[in-house]
């Protein structure tokens, strides 16, 4: 079962990060948020070192399973973040992604993200693996008659507090964009 991304909560991240994660959906503000306190929480817990790996470059599952079995030469412990570009996989990146799942390494952890996946590919074993492990998190559009719900659940998650007219403005002003909207919380924690 997967997680939807406006309902994640990332305390339990602060203490332990999972060895594999996915972030998979379309809303850019979900896939930068949870994947930047993914590379935070890494950091805190003694992940010092970061390798970036897309799924556009030749080779893409040897590289993965290179990363799975190798030791680190400048940290004790690697946040591996592993970009898909399409909504398939081959068979090759299928078994290298089953295998980290079923053996992964202590000193490293796995964060998948990238589109929604094709039904097919959700059905494929390594996702279902994943999902086994609640650590699928569905970071899809937010329709926009739960627009005005998410950003009173941010603003009120952010200590901010606006009357009715200004969260009218704001919700008029960012026209449902999740990303526009928390720019706007940014600035209005800087007042």
């Amino acid at each position: 079962m997967s997680v939807k991304a406006s309902q994640f909560d990332h305390g339990h991240w602060s203490t332990l990060i999972p060895p594999i994660a996915a972030l998979l959906g379309n809303e850019a503000f979900f896939i930068t948020r949870i994947g930047d306190l993914w590379r935070k929480s890494g950091k805190d817990q003694g992940f010092s070192e970061r390798v970036v790996l897309d799924q556009s470059q030749t080779d893409i599952a040897n590289r993965v399973l290179s990363e799975l079995e190798t030791l680190s030469l400048f940290a004790d412990r690697t946040l591996v973040e592993l970009r898909l570009s399409k909504t398939t996989l081959d068979q090759s990146l299928r078994a290298v992604l089953e295998q980290w799942i079923k053996n992964s390494p202590n000193d490293k952890r796995l964060l998948i993200s990238g589109p929604k996946l094709t039904k097919s590919e959700s059905s494929a074993t390594w996702y279902k693996l994943l999902e086994k492990s609640n650590t699928v998190i569905d970071a899809s559009h937010i329709p926009s008659y739960q627009f005005a719900k998410w950003l009173d659940s941010e603003l009120t998650k952010h200590q901010i507090k606006l009357d009715s007219a200004a969260k009218m403005a704001v919700q008029e002003h960012t026209q449902g964009n999740l990303l526009a909207a928390g720019q706007v919380i940014e600035r209005l924690k800087l007042i």
